[in-house]
């Protein structure tokens, strides 16, 4: 053992240094230090419990990097709930605060039971009972990653939308996964607010390559387009508009879709949105909630309050085509039939 560690298990022993330093030395230690420790330091024993879930999961699951296992349960915290309860933040903020983790571990490793509850605190430095002694559902703590996103939402999410926290987490763990292709999420280049259709196609391949892990896996296709787009350019000229009106829509449907899906510019004025894991009636629930919040909000033109409305197609894979290309075309049609039928209305797909 290195004169380093001697010096972080004597400080562990005697309770030296802040929680936050205690808990670096511990997982500084190896395993048989850290066993001597643990009787004596509360950050000990819960790095030892932490590498102990760990084992678990990877037993379970096969050997899989602690990045590894964080990826898969901010995307599963993404993609769990349903598009009506993430529409409001109010709710949104709710079902955050009691997202029970053994349910995001038991869609991950497919366990129940005891090894479930150990599993579940895999991430004990993140997750607290419900209250001192409590046995209920295991709550994030105030500093964890999704909870951070839920909290900092209403701050960020219509000025900052691509950089929430949850979101920058999910990235980063990402471009560090070699088996992941995409590096780096590649925005759109006129606004770079809203992803590329390049990557639209990128996270389509990863979406539908995990879907034989979950029965009737659907990929949610959402098309939407701004109504009499040329009336508006008209009145304001085409470069107002672009540095204007719609920067500003696509930051609001960015932070709607923050923690269901992403939005893409498609082209144009054209928007899409894919949500991973989503049957046809919650996108259709989401596509309702976009149309809805662009109708009544207030956009600011040269000090002039402007309103805007879209006409939205929803269509979904597999059920309307094989490929992202296909189901994309479904929706906009969809979305031509929302403006045929008099605008400022969802059209959704039948079989």
């Amino acid at each position: 053992m290195t004169s380093e560690q001697d010096d972080s298990l004597n400080k562990l022993l005697g309770g030296q240094g802040s929680i936050a330093e205690r808990t670096r030395m511990a997982k500084e230690l190896g395993d048989d230090r850290l066993q001597m420790a643990a009787p004596y330091s509360q950050q000990a024993k819960e790095e030892l419990e932490r590498r102990r879930q760990l084992r678990l999961v990877a037993s379970v699951r096969g050997p899989m990097t602690e990045d590894e296992i964080e990826l898969r349960i901010l995307r599963s915290y993404v993609n769990q709930h349903k598009a009506a309860e993430l529409a409001d933040p109010e709710r949104r903020n709710k079902c955050v605060r009691e997202l029970d983790m053994r349910q995001v571990i038991a869609h991950i490793t497919g366990e129940s039971g005891p090894e479930l509850e150990y599993a579940a605190r895999l991430w004990h430095g993140r997750l607290a009972p419900q209250h001192p002694g409590s046995k209920g559902p295991l709550r994030p703590c105030s500093d964890s990653q999704i909870n951070k996103a839920a909290h900092r939402y209403h701050a960020r999410a219509f000025t900052d939308a691509d950089k929430a926290p949850a979101w920058d987490r999910i990235r980063d763990l990402e471009a560090r996964q070699p088996g992941i292709a995409r590096a780096e999420r590649e925005l759109e280049q006129k606004f770079r607010i809203l992803y590329s259709p390049t990557q639209a196609q990128r996270d389509f391949d990863l979406w539908v390559s995990e879907a034989a892990e979950v029965t009737n896996y659907s990929v949610g296709v959402i098309f939407l387009d701004v109504d009499d787009f040329k009336q508006l350019n008209s009145s304001f000229t085409e470069s107002v508009v672009d540095r204007t009106l719609l920067p500003d829509r696509q930051r609001l449907v960015a932070g709607i879709c923050l923690h269901r899906g992403a939005a893409y510019r498609y082209g144009g004025e054209e928007l899409l949105v894919l949500l991973p894991n989503c049957p046809i009636d919650e996108a259709a629930a989401l596509a309702q909630n976009i149309r809805g919040q662009i109708a009544v909000n207030t956009f600011r033109v040269q000090e002039q309050a402007v309103q805007m409305t879209v006409s939205v197609g929803v269509a979904a894979w597999p059920l309307h085509g094989n490929t992202l290309t296909t189901v994309i075309e479904r929706a906009n049609r969809e979305e031509r039939t929302a403006k045929e039928l008099g605008k400022n209305r969802v059209s959704i797909a039948i079989t």
